[in-house]
Formats: C-alpha cells, sequence, structure tokens
C-alpha cells in the first residue's frame, strides 16, 4: 500500500471508531432515558390514580356514614316529608357518585398497568370497593328498616374492617409503587453511569487508537525520513558506502532505493571530494589551476615535486613567476576566448626552486568550464620534458650520424656503380659490333647470352644507384613539358614485340579529359610504367594487359591534375599474404619456378617505384587475386599545358590476331 493509502485508512478507521463509538453511547443514553421516562411516566400515572382512589374511597366512606347519620337525623328534625326526602336524594346521589369514580379509577389502573402482580391487586381492590359499596348499602338499608342499632354496629365493623382492607391495599400499592419509581430511578442512575463509562472506556479507546495510529505514522513516515536524512548528511560528508535499510512498499521504500541507486552511482563514478583529490595528486605531472587574473588558485603535489615550491609559497602568485615566456598571459587569454579547441602543448622554460637551471617542461592548458567561474578559470598540465628533450637531441645526433652514413654509402655506391657502368657499357658495345659479323649459330647463341647477361646487370646496377639516391635524397625530378600520349606510346612500344612472343594482348585506354602537353619529369614517369607493364607481361601468360590513364582531379590551389595510372593483367596474381611487403626492397616478385630464371630481377623495382611516386606527388597500390590477375595504380600531379585532345583507346597489337 502506497503512503496515501495508508493515511487515507488510518483517518478512516480512527473515524469510523469515533462515530461507532459515538453511535453506541448514543443508543446506550437513549434506550436508559426512554426505559426511565416509560417507567416514571407509568408509575406516576398509577400513584396519582391510586391517590385518587383513596380519595375516592374515603369520600364513598364518608358519605356513606353522612348518609346513615342525616337519614337518622332528618327523621328526627324534619317535619316535612318531602324535604327529609329530597335531603336523602342529595346525599345518596353523592355517594353514589363517589362510588362510581372510585370504580372507575381502579378500572382504568386495571388498565394501564403492565404488572400481573400489580393488576391483581388492582382487581382485589376493587373487589373491595365493591365491598364497601355493598356494606354500605347494607347499612343504609338497615337504617331506613329502624332496625336495632347492633346490626348496625356489626355492619359498621365490617364496612371498618373492609376500609381499612381497602386502605391497606392501596398503601400497599403505593409502596410498591414508589419501590418501582425508586428501581426505575436506580436504574436510570446505572444506565447514567453505565452511558457515563461508555464515554470514558470510548475516549480511551480513541486515545489508545490515536497512539497506536501516531506511532503507525512515525514507524511508517517519520523514522524512515529521519533514516533518509541521516544518510544524506552522510553522503555530504564524503561516506558513499551509506545506505538506508528502508524495505515498505509505499512512496518512501521508493524514495529510498532510488536513494541507495543514487549512492551506488556515485561509489561507482568516484565523484567524492577525497577521492578526486586523492587522485589529483596521485599525477605525476604538475597541475595548476589559475583564477580570471593568472593568479595560482591551487596546486597538487606534482607541482612541489617539480617548482620546489609548497602550496603556501605558490597560492595567490602570478604564474609568470614560475615561466620566462613573456608571451603566456596573451596565450592564455587567447585559451579563453576559444574554450572548445583543442590547443597543441606549449614548451616553456620552467623556474625551479631546487635548481639554478630552468626545466624544460609542457604546458596543456584547459578552460575549467562551469557555471560558476564564466570560463575564467583555467587548468594547467606542466610535464617535464627533460628527459625527451635529452631524447630528441640524442635522435638528432642519430639521425645526423646516419645521414652522413647514408651519404658515404651513396657516394660510394655511385662511384662504384659509375666505374662498373662505363666497362659494361663497353662490353655492350662489343657485343653489338660482334653481331654483326658472321657468326656461327652456337656462337649467336654465346653473344646473346653475353648481351642479355650485360643488360641485366646494367639494369640492376642502375637500379642500385637509383635507390642510393633516393635513400640519400638526391634525387631531383626534372620539371619540362613533353607530350604525355607519346611518352606512354613509347613505353606500350617497348613491349610491344616481347607482347607478340607471349601471344598476349596490350591495350591502352586513355581518358579524353587529360591535357596533351604535360609539365614534369616524363623520365621518371616513364621508368615507373615500364617496370610496372614489365612485371604485367612477365607474369601474364594467357590474357592481356590494359594500361589504362584517367583524370581524377583538378588541384585548384597550383593549377595542376591528379593523373591515375593503372596497370592491369589476367596473370597468375599475387597472395595476399605477399602483398604486404611487395614495395619493400629487395621483394622477390617470382611466384613459382614457370619464371625464367634470366628474368629474376633485384627485387628494387617496386621499391624504386614507390620512391619515384612519392616524389611525383602521388600514391601507388596494388590489388589481387591468384589465377585472376593483378591490378597496379599510382598517381602522379603534373601541371597541363595544352587542351585535352579527343579520347582514345588503341590496340597496340595488332599481331594478336594473326597467330
Amino acid at each position: 500500500m502506497n503512503l496515501k493509502g495508508k493515511l487515507i485508512s488510518g483517518f478512516i478507521g480512527l473515524a469510523s471508531l469515533g462515530a461507532f463509538l459515538g453511535i453506541v453511547n448514543f443508543r446506550t443514553a437513549e434506550d436508559t432515558n426512554n426505559k426511565y421516562k416509560n417507567i416514571t411516566e407509568e408509575t406516576i400515572y398509577e400513584l396519582i390514580e391510586l391517590d385518587r382512589s383513596k380519595i375516592y374511597s374515603l369520600r364513598m366512606t364518608t358519605e356513606a356514614y353522612s348518609s346513615a347519620f342525616i337519614q337518622s337525623e332528618l327523621q328526627n328534625t324534619i317535619d316535612s316529608p318531602e324535604k327529609y326526602k329530597q335531603a336523602e336524594l342529595e346525599e345518596k346521589s353523592e355517594w353514589f357518585e363517589a362510588v362510581k369514580k372510585l370504580e372507575k379509577s381502579l378500572a382504568k389502573l386495571i388498565q394501564i398497568t403492565t404488572n400481573p402482580e400489580r393488576k391483581a391487586l388492582y382487581k382485589q381492590l376493587l373487589a373491595t370497593s365493591q365491598k364497601l359499596d355493598k356494606i354500605a348499602k347494607e347499612i343504609l338499608e338497615l337504617k331506613q328498616s329502624r332496625v336495632k342499632g347492633e346490626k348496625i354496629l356489626l355492619k359498621q365493623e365490617k364496612f371498618e374492617e373492609a376500609e381499612e382492607e381497602f386502605i391497606e391495599l392501596i398503601d400497599r400499592l403505593l409502596e410498591a409503587e414508589l419501590e418501582e419509581l425508586q428501581i426505575a430511578t436506580q436504574t436510570a442512575e446505572t444506565s447514567a453511569d453505565l452511558s457515563i463509562a461508555v464515554n470514558l472506556i470510548s475516549t480511551v479507546i480513541v486515545i489508545i487508537v490515536s497512539i497506536l495510529l501516531a506511532k503507525l505514522l512515525e514507524n511508517t513516515i517519520t523514522k524512515p525520513i529521519l533514516k533518509l536524512k541521516k544518510a544524506a548528511r552522510d553522503i555530504g560528508a564524503g561516506n558513499l558506502d551509506t545506505r538506508v535499510d528502508i524495505k515498505s512498499r509505499d512512496e518512501i521504500g521508493f524514495l529510498a532505493n532510488s536513494f541507495n541507486w543514487m549512492a551506488e552511482q556515485l561509489k561507482e563514478s568516484n565523484v567524492s571530494k577525497s577521492y578526486v583529490d586523492l587522485i589529483i595528486n596521485s599525477l605525476n605531472e604538475a597541475l595548476i589551476i589559475l583564477d580570471g587574473n593568472n593568479k595560482i588558485k591551487d596546486i597538487n603535489s606534482g607541482t612541489t615535486t617539480l617548482t620546489g615550491y609548497n602550496k603556501q609559497e605558490l597560492i595567490g602568485k602570478s604564474i609568470e613567476f614560475l615561466f620566462k615566456e613573456n608571451r603566456l598571459p596573451q596565450h592564455l587569454e587567447i585559451i579563453r576566448l576559444d574554450p572548445d579547441r583543442n590547443w597543441r602543448e606549449k614548451e616553456l622554460e620552467l623556474f625551479s626552486k631546487n635548481t639554478p637551471r630552468s626545466i624544460p617542461v609542457a604546458l596543456k592548458a584547459s578552460v575549467l568550464q562551469t557555471k560558476q567561474n564564466n570560463n575564467k578559470e583555467i587548468i594547467c598540465l606542466l610535464q617535464n620534458i627533460s628527459s625527451r628533450k635529452q631524447y630528441e637531441q640524442q635522435l638528432i645526433n642519430e639521425k645526423e650520424a646516419a645521414l652522413e652514413v647514408a651519404n658515404i654509402k651513396s657516394q660510394f655506391l655511385a662511384n662504384v656503380s659509375h666505374e662498373i657502368r662505363t666497362p659494361i657499357n663497353g662490353v655492350l658495345g662489343m657485343t653489338e659490333l660482334l653481331m654483326t659479323t658472321d657468326l656461327s649459330k652456337k656462337q649467336r647463341d654465346c653473344v646473346n647470352a653475353l648481351k642479355n647477361s650485360g643488360q641485366h646487370l646494367l639494369t640492376a646496377i642502375e637500379d642500385i644507384l637509383d635507390l642510393s639516391q633516393l635513400e640519400a635524397g638526391k634525387m631531383n625530378l626534372l620539371n619540362h613539358e613533353f607530350d604525355i600520349y607519346n611518352c606512354i606510346k613509347k613505353v606500350i612500344d617497348l613491349f610491344e614485340h616481347q607482347a607478340y612472343l607471349k601471344k598476349i594482348e596490350l591495350k591502352l585506354s586513355i581518358d579524353k579529359n587529360i591535357p596533351e602537353t604535360v609539365r614534369g619529369d616524363a623520365r621518371r614517369l616513364r621508368q615507373v610504367l615500364i617496370n610496372l607493364i614489365g612485371n604485367a607481361i612477365k607474369f601474364t601468360n594467357i590474357g592481356e594487359v590494359l594500361v589504362e590513364m584517367s583524370m581524377v582531379k583538378v588541384l585548384a590551389n597550383n593549377n595542376k591534375v591528379l593523373l591515375k595510372f593503372t596497370v592491369k593483367d589476367t596473370g597468375i596474381g599475387i597472395p595476399e599474404e605477399r602483398l604486404e611487403g611487395i614495395f619493400q626492397s629487395f621483394f622477390q616478385l617470382q611466384l613459382d619456378d614457370s619464371t625464367n630464371p634470366h628474368d629474376r630481377s633485384t627485387g628494387l623495382g617496386l621499391a624504386i617505384c614507390q620512391e619515384l611516386v612519392y616524389l611525383m606527388g602521388g600514391e601507388i597500390g596494388v590489388q589481387s587475386q591468384v589465377d585472376c590477375g593483378s591490378t597496379f595504380w599510382f598517381t602522379a600531379t603534373l601541371e597541363p599545358i595544352r587542351p585535352t585532345p579527343a579520347a582514345k583507346k588503341v590496340n597496340l597489337n595488332p599481331y594478336f590476331n594473326k597467330v
């Protein structure tokens, strides 16, 4: 049940209990009042009637005595019979009226009474009254008959006895009625006491229920809220292990669960002040926080280690106190103006208290972006780069030594290559002259072998010379105008006969947007194409070799074009695991034993191609699949001179269909 339901249920229960006790109290008082009222009304009415009956009986007795006396006296005093008779009639009328009223009163008492015992007494009283009436009539008759006084006295005695019995019955009834009235009064008092007791008990019950309800509310609401308050204080003090043990299923239980989840998240994110301070002070680098005026606001222990100054010595000092750099404040102000930019580190010289010499440091500054400081505070991270500076100087020294060694090696290779290339050219020239003489078939084969070997040796020497120049950084590209179509066609012409002998088709495709005349190094461009096309024909036994030249884009910044050259073949392809090092020096491209041993290269061609392509402002790459062929491509940046001619696609192997 939720908290609202508990409160509503508690107040409804308390209100229901109060209403129930009020109804019980009201009914008790009402029953008591009704019972007392009924008993009192009935008893008082009966008392009144009894009193009347007593009065009527006394009157009847008086009238009886009066009638008897008057008759005896009237006979002696009244001479006129008419007056005597009239007086006698008046006395009898009053007597009969008294008797009639007595009987009527007794009959009413018998009718209204509900008590069987009293009803029997009333009937007995009625019988006694009738007896009195009878005796009184007998006495009057005796008086009229002038009977002797003895009989009249006897009748009078009986009359008096009956009268005493009648009076005694009335007194008994009066006592009974008074006793019943007293009992009713006591009953009413008892009921009143009971009503008071019920009121007291009701009050006590309401108080007890109120206390229990208050205790329930305390256990349900007050205590959990106090627990949450204490836990919140503990969390605020940095004790992130604080949890609240409240297992109710109402709103406070949900609040406790949310509080525990929040505490767990705070603990996992480690945002307590002590933990953050521990992280900051554990940094090896120096951390300095600056205010809006570039004054030091706080530092970590790494700053003390680096500078030699403690926190009290640095707090409030300007950041310029530690550095030789005069333009540092301007640099910090620029960072404040553009806080979202990723600023590069700045190398500075720092004054240290412990050493007379300055310490090279790398300063990385960023704005502490919070709503309170309005992008004014800056966090500076300082790193001692003395070791890095020493290492950089060591690398510079080693680089200079390596360049010196490379220069010596390149010079040596250039000298050796030049010394070897001169006699080799002489040998090749003599073989050409020897080929013009009359030779036998065996002699001609020997001269051809000598010529081929010399050419391979000359190619290897030239590759070594090119590589040494590239490594030494002494190879400079020429920059002259040339016809790019003639350049690439001459390369194709070199391999025309070789493609014809292998019965493969050699094709050329040129994009119509490529300019006819460009400015660049035609010799080095031709060298790369010769290497790639030569490899394609060497490893293709059936199919074709397609050379494509296309426009990639126009470089607007320097008025140049980026051209792409592609050499596609349908040869044996290259395994994927060998593609990674294909442009490294001394990489052997031979893939199987079917390759002619005389065609094996030095493994420098593709490495030289890569370096030359880089010099021409381009890139080089390859895609290949075994048994499906290879595609080598490279790009070069050239300056266009003349307009673009019509598109061409030339089949440069007219002998293929003839074979």
